[in-house]
């Protein structure tokens, strides 16, 4: 059964019954090009066991949760298909102050920072811009370069986030991709009043990935409450 899903006037498929056969290749012929682009400058071979089921599933337009844990490229298994969804609604083209179309939340300044040193590649290869926003330093350099850009891509921890909400200097309105990244340490760091009110602040008909090392009683409550069903439940068996 197919339910087509409108989101900024591109249509994709969501398949609810069934999750999509896994890749082996980035360019098997039913991930966007932007992914084989990316493998072949990134001389990558060919995707982990969370890449090769995650990319096409998060392609189809579903809510996924992955079951994977650091080291088996879960960062790469959210972060093609968040610049696929960009590039599809046109997000290099975005004003300053309009806002992030795709919003990564992080429990960690150290995960914030690692994650955007890795997507320094989408910037030059795709003209994607990206912003990491976290505590543990001034906010004043932050808020400057979001005051003076149009960021895509924004990785984040929710105080930090929230911070910006309150003082009314981070509109979250055009955001339609959103990760939930270690999302059982962002639970277990005690962030859930955060994450509840950043997700309050994002359009409802967004798509929602969700990534957790496992998937306690809380990490599935979350599910329950801020994906939409039905949820496509990913578990790789190893990684690289």
């Amino acid at each position: 059964v197919l339910q087509t899903r409108i989101r900024l006037g591109v249509k994709v498929q969501k398949n609810i019954d069934i999750c999509p056969p896994p890749v082996l290749e980035s360019d098997a012929g039913v991930l966007p090009t932007c992914f084989s682009t990316f493998m072949i400058k990134s001389r990558l071979e060919k995707p982990s066991p969370i890449q090769s089921q995650f990319w096409p599933a998060a392609c189809s337009g579903a809510d996924v949760i992955g079951v994977a844990s650091t080291g088996s490229g879960k960062t790469l298994a959210y972060l093609l298909p968040a610049v696929a969804h960009i590039m599809a609604n046109e997000g290099s083209d975005l004003a300053p102050g309009e806002g992030p179309i795709a919003l990564a939340l992080l429990p960690t300044r150290e995960l914030c920072t690692q994650v955007a040193r890795s997507c320094k590649a989408f910037t030059s290869l795709f003209g994607i811009r990206v912003m990491a926003l976290y505590g543990g330093v001034d906010k004043t350099e932050q808020e400057n370069a979001l005051n003076g850009g149009a960021y895509a891509l924004l990785v984040a921890t929710p105080g930090r986030v929230c911070e910006f909400i309150d003082n009314n200097k981070l509109e979250l309105t055009r955001v339609s991709f959103l990760v939930l990244d270690e999302c059982d340490n962002l639970l277990k760091l005690g962030f859930s009043r955060q994450l509840a009110k950043v997700i309050d602040r994002i359009r409802p008909d967004r798509q929602t990935l969700l990534l957790s090392a496992t998937l306690p009683g809380p990490v599935q409550d979350a599910a329950a409450k801020w994906m939409t069903e039905p949820v496509i439940k990913i578990r790789a068996q190893d990684g690289r």
